[in-house]
């Protein structure tokens, strides 16, 4: 069995990005701080693998208007230290150099690239990395569009080692035309998990679904009980509105009411990501006022990162029965009207098996 290790070189990695979705770098810079796991990014590009090795410079990363710094640079190393198989090198070597990053007006539209200051060392130290460990990997992935790493890879490609590139649309010509495969990241994995983390993030859809503050309808009666539910299937089991199409092999998420509540501040965010994705995202409501939405194709290769951080705010409910449970059955949150107020207030999480 062929020996995978990955190299991410993560401020040109964090510039492509930011490029990649340059009219809404904003979204992107959360995602990466919040959300990208490059444990499970590699796991959608290799099953197995011996390490994946982070560079970066201990002071700055990213371009002025989205930059992490500070504090939060050092609490994202934290996080992706804690996954698996990630060790992040702080290469900050004295000095300075120049790295390209672009951005586009919010009043014109135009296109500008600008340079930042970046510590030198990054490329260097993951060069002699490379070199250093190539006794234990036959396939490496290199996580970067840098030209500066096409003697690297030549010298590398002459010892016998695949080294593949995955990087972003923007990549050197040089470099793709020297790697042994060339991966474009953003349409193979990031546009996937960047749609679960406009659904799953925090206050978002099924946040804001699960845990915002009810108000009912002036009909509704104070004794009823109201649930919501979120459902988690593989196959098409059962869908209330077919407009959207169904793709075997993804989770469908559907969202529901029963009982006439206030909808108001679940829906907002509902209307935003469909207005972004027509073919993913379905709204129904009755002429009664309850509804149901219909978000499909979440892959499965991003789903357990789904899992990671619907923790964040199941767990303390349901346990540790939210692992075995999530994946096909119905997850109800059960409300009903305080005797005092025209609020509800909740009553539990609890389960509906499909089975």
């Amino acid at each position: 069995m062929s020996r995978v290790a990955f190299f991410i070189d993560l401020p040109n990695y964090y510039s492509r990005l930011l490029k990649a979705v340059s009219n809404d770098t904003k979204t992107i810079k959360d995602y990466f701080i919040h959300w990208l796991d490059f444990d499970l990014l590699a796991k959608y590009l290799s099953h197995t693998h011996i390490g994946i090795w982070v560079f970066y410079s201990g002071n700055r990363l990213g371009p002025s208007g989205d930059r992490i710094e500070g504090g939060f640079l050092n609490e994202y190393i934290k996080r992706i230290n804690a996954l698996e198989g990630v060790t992040a090198y702080d290469v900050n070597i004295p000095g300075e150099q120049r790295e390209p990053y672009y951005f586009k007006c919010e009043d014109c539209g135009h296109e500008a690239r600008a340079e930042a200051r970046s510590e030198k060392g990054i490329d260097a130290s993951l060069s002699v990395h490379l070199f250093d460990t190539l006794e234990a990997w036959d396939i490496a992935y290199l996580l970067s569009g840098d030209a500066d790493y096409v003697p690297v890879i030549r010298s590398l490609r002459r010892r016998g080692k695949i080294i593949n590139v995955a990087g972003f649309s923007d990549a050197s010509p040089a470099i793709i035309q020297e790697s042994y495969k060339f991966i474009n990241l953003f349409d193979e994995f990031h546009k996937h998990d960047l749609f679960a983390f406009k659904v799953f993030k925090h206050g978002s859809i099924v946040d804001k679904w699960l845990n915002d503050s009810l108000y009912p309808n002036t009909d509704f009666a104070k004794e009823d009980e109201i649930g919501l539910r979120v459902l988690y299937a593989e196959e098409d089991l059962f869908r209330f509105n077919r407009s959207t199409p169904y793709h075997p092999g993804s989770y469908l998420i559907q969202l529901g009411t029963s009982g006439a509540i206030n909808l108001e501040s679940r829906l907002k965010p509902i209307k935003e990501i469909l207005a972004e994705n027509k073919d993913n995202v379905d709204l129904y409501i009755s002429e009664d006022g309850e509804a149901i939405i219909e978000i499909s194709d979440i892959k499965p290769f991003v789903w357990e990162g789904v899992l990671r951080r619907l923790e964040n705010f199941l767990y303390d409910y349901v346990g540790d029965k939210y692992q075995k449970n999530l994946a096909r059955n119905g997850l109800y949150c059960n409300y009903k009207i305080k005797n005092d107020t025209d609020e509800y207030e909740f009553v539990k999480f609890d389960w509906h098996s499909e089975n």
